[in-house]
């Protein structure tokens, strides 16, 4: 694909942090105190960081060896480096290494060892080789042009030589750093299938370089067919595509992931999809299999254009409100993450029973996308306040009466889900922002705009406020205990938790109410109801 001629070379016209420039003078008093034949050039990530003026921790150094003479391995020089510094006042630290192949791959082994406090990573120049059924390669010593060609994307594949302080690009990295293009330095299909968690991580670099005018390259997205995603699914285990999502939503364009993963087809066809495992007994150790896949977007051609046409209307309206840092919302990454997959999955959910859900919702948090069974337990909760909401028919109308008793036990109700520690605390406020939108104001979707649905959420919350102590109902101190109410009145045990909810009612009804007063009117209702 490229002609073998001498690099594209570029000064470096930036300057580099002290601590770096000390750990990369350490490296070469290394290789001048041992005598070591070798070239020292950072790869990969600090490169095109730098070049961006980001600032980048990720110190990976690749090893040319000159000359007929033995490799010098990562390891080798790690050891080295240890050394070193134990000989100049320095502790001697631990080398850590990750061996490749062991019995075909001699010399290639990855090594990492603290210099200056720093992690730094080191690596001979390596060649990799796949076959058909994983994305672990088959690694051999490599010269330059194939150790950057076997990279990901070029932007990726940029070479900082330490001798010479020369940024050297064996493929068309600087020409794509300039032009904010995501490009691989290959064919990309034969980039991704051989490791399609590429493909992923392309998607994850648009959305976290999506501030520097960064995109994916058009051949990439195009690329993309049935046979590309099978090889994903059959390469790519759940739990690392799970996490590559996870990275995505946590970065600073989601949205620009969500429409990438939509456009290629990844989000409805392997990400939003519930894996039912069949039932064990036995070992709870034992890999349960798989029963059933059952993708949200449908399995006709017309319920999967519809879907994915709602998809990009939630992603267009909705999830930019929820990482905003203007909007009312006060979510942390973790908990905007968890926002943003409820307004992908709520349509999907709506008026689904508590039961269902209670199958379903771990089949894609849990078993699918391998989140954490809180992050579940809280989609779960979410989803069940939303369709409270639905089933009590929770309208505009209510919303502009909230002073009103059946408006107010609405709210009561779907807000009873969400109390739970691993539910976040502006959870209702993430499901009415959905409920209102699509139940409520539905043209928002065609029509409108972020700003329309917090405007329109903002009104209603306002209104839900005044109303104190409504939205805090099911978390304040009650005046009257448990054991205190079943002595008084006499219940049973069962009857316990329905009459502290009833003394919850009655306080968001009437917040003047006193411990006695409740008192009074709860023995007044049980005395009725034993006549």
């Amino acid at each position: 694909m490229f002609e073998k001629t001498l690099p594209r070379v570029l000064k470096l016209n930036v300057s580099i942090p002290q601590a770096h420039q000390q750990v990369f003078d350490c490296l070469r008093h290394v290789k001048e105190e041992n005598r070591l034949p070798v070239v020292l050039r950072v790869a990969g990530g600090w490169v095109r960081d730098t070049l961006l003026g980001l600032h980048s921790n990720d110190i990976d150094i690749a090893i040319e060896t000159l000359g007929s003479g033995d490799v010098v391995s990562g390891e080798q020089f790690a050891r080295a480096v240890s050394a070193y510094q134990a000989r100049h006042g320095d502790r001697e630290h631990t080398v850590g290494v990750i061996r490749v192949n062991p019995a075909l791959s001699k010399h290639i082994e990855t090594a990492t060892v603290n210099v200056l406090d720093f992690p730094v990573e080191f690596c001979a120049l390596r060649a990799d080789d796949y076959c058909s059924d994983s994305r672990i390669p088959r690694v051999r010593v490599g010269t330059l042009m194939e150790d950057a060609q076997r990279r990901d994307f070029t932007i990726n594949a940029l070479f900082y030589n330490l001798e010479r302080e020369e940024v050297e690009d064996y493929t068309t990295g600087l020409g794509d750093l300039e032009a904010r293009v995501i490009r691989c330095p290959i064919r990309p299909e034969d980039t991704f299938k051989d490791d399609p968690l590429r493909l992923l991580r392309g998607v994850r670099f648009a959305g976290q370089l999506g501030p520097n005018g960064f995109h994916l390259d058009p051949s990439i997205v195009q690329c993309v067919d049935e046979s590309l995603l099978d090889v994903l699914l059959a390469k790519v285990s759940r739990e690392r595509i799970g996490k590559e999502f996870v990275k995505m939503l946590a970065g600073p364009c989601p949205t620009v992931c969500i429409d990438l993963l939509l456009s290629m087809c990844i989000l409805q066809r392997i990400l939003l999809v519930e894996v039912h495992l069949k039932s064990t007994k036995g070992k709870k150790e034992t890999p349960q299999e798989v029963e059933r896949l059952v993708a949200l977007v449908g399995d006709t051609p017309a319920e999967a254009e519809h879907a994915v046409l709602g998809l990009g209307q939630v992603n267009r309206v909705v999830c930019p409100l929820l990482i905003s840092h203007s909007s009312s919302f006060a979510l942390t990454k973790e908990d905007a993450t968890l926002a943003m997959v409820f307004a992908l999955i709520a349509p999907f959910y709506r008026g689904v029973s508590a039961d269902e859900l209670q199958c379903r919702v771990p089949a894609l948090c849990v078993n699918a996308l391998k989140l954490p069974s809180a992050f579940s337990s809280a989609m779960n909760r979410m989803l069940l306040s939303y369709n409270i909401l639905l089933s009590n028919a929770f309208s505009m109308t209510d919303a502009a009466t909230m002073d009103q008793l059946g408006a107010k036990m609405k709210v009561f109700d779907a807000l009873a889900p969400l109390n739970d520690k691993c539910v976040p605390a502006d959870a209702f406020k993430v499901v009415l922002l959905m409920y209102l939108t699509l139940e409520c104001m539905p043209h928002l979707f065609t029509e409108g705009s972020p700003q329309d649905c917090f405007g329109l959420l903002n009104n209603v919350w306002r209104g839900m406020e005044m109303q104190a102590p409504l939205l805090d109902a099911h978390k304040l101190d009650l005046p009257i205990k448990g054991n205190e109410l079943r002595r008084m009145l006499g219940l049973e045990p069962k009857e316990i938790g329905s009459t502290l909810l009833e003394v919850r009612k009655m306080i968001v009804l009437n917040p003047s109410h006193t411990r006695e007063s409740i008192i009074q009117q709860l023995q007044t209702q049980v005395r009725k109801r034993d006549i």
